[in-house]
C-alpha cells in the first residue's frame, strides 16, 4: 500500500542494522508474517531504508495473513535458518520463539507499543527493550559474554 512504502523505519533503527551487519559475528536475517503478494514490495522496502544489508535469500516471508499459499510461522522460519536471537515487536511471536528455546528481544519503542504488553515478565528468554541503541547494547553484552567462555 502507499502507506507501507511511506512509513520511515523508527529511530535508531538504520543506524542500528549497519552496526549489526557489520559485525563478524552476525548474519541478518528478516523474518516478516507478511504476505507473499507483498513480497516485491517489502524488498523495495528494505532496500530503500537499508541498502545492500539483506540480499533475498535472508528475507523469509511467512505469509501469516495471506489468502493462500503456504504459510510458516516465525518460530519455523527461525528453526530452518538457525537464527539464535529474534528481534521483534510482537509479544506472541517472542514468546513463540521462547518457548522454542530461541532468544528474544520484545522491541516496545519507549513504551508506545501498546500491543505488546502484559502484566509481569513474558519468558525467561524474552527481554524487553525500548530502543534500538538499547538492543543493540543487549547485543553486544551477549558478544562480550560468548567470548569469555571461548
Amino acid at each position: 500500500t502507499d502507506y507501507f512504502r511511506s512509513l520511515d523505519p523508527v529511530p535508531g533503527a538504520q543506524e542500528a542494522v549497519r552496526w549489526l551487519a557489520a559485525s563478524p559475528d552476525v548474519e541478518l536475517h528478516v523474518v516478516t508474517s507478511r504476505q507473499d503478494n507483498i513480497t516485491e514490495e517489502t524488498h523495495a522496502w528494505l532496500d530503500s531504508h537499508f541498502p545492500n544489508v539483506f540480499p533475498r535469500d535472508r528475507v523469509h516471508i511467512g505469509n501469516h495473513w495471506g489468502k493462500g499459499g503456504a504459510r510458516r510461522s516465525k518460530s519455523q522460519i527461525c528453526t530452518e535458518i538457525g537464527a539464535r536471537l529474534l528481534i521483534d515487536d510482537s509479544r506472541d511471536y517472542c514468546l513463540e520463539l521462547a518457548e522454542a528455546g530461541t532468544p528474544s528481544l520484545l522491541f516496545d519503542l519507549d513504551g508506545q507499543y501498546g500491543w505488546n504488553r502484559t502484566e509481569g515478565p513474558v519468558h525467561e528468554l524474552v527481554t524487553r527493550v525500548r530502543s534500538w541503541p538499547d538492543a543493540v547494547a543487549l547485543v553486544k553484552e551477549s558478544f562480550a559474554s560468548l567470548s569469555e567462555h571461548c
